[in-house]
């Protein structure tokens, strides 16, 4: 945004709010892959809500996770859901708690799975996911 309003800091939203020194500059790759802060709110969801060591954050969004399409499909799914709640977030200019962040990802997962059975199946019939139930 900073590109065109002068006004803008080019500084990461995240870090800028959590003061994170020095600010990166806010590009694509630093704000869902590289901030300090997003960061640390995807690794506390994998951590609640995947079964599996995930690689690096950049093979995590951009790769197949496991030969097999279904649960590669079912958690493409998943990462789109974290990357467009971090966006939520930024145009916001809030640095959510993990709670509020898990919170929101809930909700617009369930959302998402009421509107499509068949997405439904693929996230509960996913081995990589954690279900209710699971230790």
């Amino acid at each position: 945004m900073s590109k065109f309003n002068i006004s803008i800091g080019a500084g990461c939203t995240f870090c800028t709010i959590s003061k994170n020194l020095p600010v990166e500059k806010e590009t694509i790759l630093h704000l869902f892959y590289y901030c300090p802060t997003t960061n640390n709110l995807i690794d506390q969801w994998i951590k609640k809500y995947c079964k599996i060591q995930l690689p690096e954050p950049t093979r995590f969004f951009t790769a197949a996770i496991t030969p097999d399409e279904g649960l590669n499909s079912g958690f493409q799914t998943a990462t789109e859901i974290l990357l467009y709640t971090i966006w939520q977030y930024k145009l916001q200019k809030k640095v959510p708690s993990a709670q509020s962040f898990n919170t929101d990802v809930d909700y617009y997962f369930s959302s998402c799975l009421k509107a499509s059975h068949k997405l439904w199946e693929q996230i509960f019939n996913n081995r990589l996911f954690r279900h209710y139930g699971d230790e």
